[in-house]
């Protein structure tokens, strides 16, 4: 079976799901290398577009008082968060995009 069948077998909320986690990985990676190096500029220019996928899960998080963004283990708890978070969201668009693409057929 190539992926290409693979793909089409899967209902559009597991596409959806996985799109979202995979768009947070890349993110989360891309933010994590550019935070290292570099670390020693100013970097507010280059991570606040890397930031804006988080900013959901920073602000949970805050409200809730669990995060203290300075502590790498709560980088870590917020990345992970930001995986559910959006592969929640993916879910969901992709299952209302079956639900429409149902009532075409």
């Amino acid at each position: 079976m190539s992926f290409k069948e693979w793909w089409k077998s899967k209902p559009y909320w597991l596409k959806g799901a996985l799109f979202g986690l995979i768009l947070c990985v890349i993110f989360g990676i891309l933010l994590f290398v550019v935070n290292i190096i570099l670390s020693s500029e100013d970097t507010t220019a280059f991570l606040t577009p890397l930031i804006v996928p988080f900013i959901p899960t920073l602000f949970l998080l805050e409200i809730m008082g669990v995060i203290n963004v300075g502590i790498i283990s709560d980088m870590v708890l917020m990345f992970i968060i930001s995986l559910v978070e959006y592969s929640a969201i993916g879910a969901l668009i992709g299952w209302i995009v079956g639900k429409i693409k149902s009532k075409k057929k």
